[in-house]
């Protein structure tokens, strides 16, 4: 049974991460709950150590969190079974904050794109893949030109 066009995609509910430290228990995250409505591509933002990390990474599933629940197309995250998280990392997908360490200067501009799709089988080819990545960078104004290597 698939979900309802007016369903969330993604639900948050009381999504928390409690910490030991010396001084007693802190929360990295406390109580977050939002809904993302199907065909949005929301963002997070927030001061450095606000917890940002820590909410994708449970969001994600790398992560379990203390209390609340993730839910995908209606159904709870954490139950997922090996193909259920392949479907939803297809779709849920995150760019972490410190592009510095996760951009590597010696690669080509298509290393990081050209991964989910090939991996997730969304395009036939790498030769389709490289069309795909040159012609999102003409849609926001970028040239491809020597940066794509065919």
């Amino acid at each position: 049974m698939t979900a309802p066009e007016t369903a969330p995609v993604l639900e948050v509910e009381g999504l928390s991460d409690e910490c030991a430290t010396r001084g007693g228990p802190a929360f990295a995250v406390t109580d977050v709950s939002f809904a993302v409505p199907r065909g949005r591509r929301p963002g997070l933002v927030g001061e450095s150590g606000s917890g940002k990390t820590t909410l994708m990474r449970m969001l994600l599933g790398f992560q379990a969190p203390t209390a609340g629940a993730v839910r995908f197309g209606g159904r709870p995250a954490a139950g997922f079974s090996a193909e259920g998280r392949k479907a939803f990392r297809r779709q849920v997908q995150a760019v972490f904050q410190a592009p510095f360490e996760a951009f590597n200067p010696f690669y080509r501009i298509e290393h990081l794109p050209i991964a989910p799709l090939l991996g997730f089988g969304l395009v036939p080819s790498r030769k389709t893949a490289l069309d795909r990545i040159a012609a999102a960078m003409a849609a926001v104004g970028l040239r491809p030109g020597m940066a794509i290597g065919t």
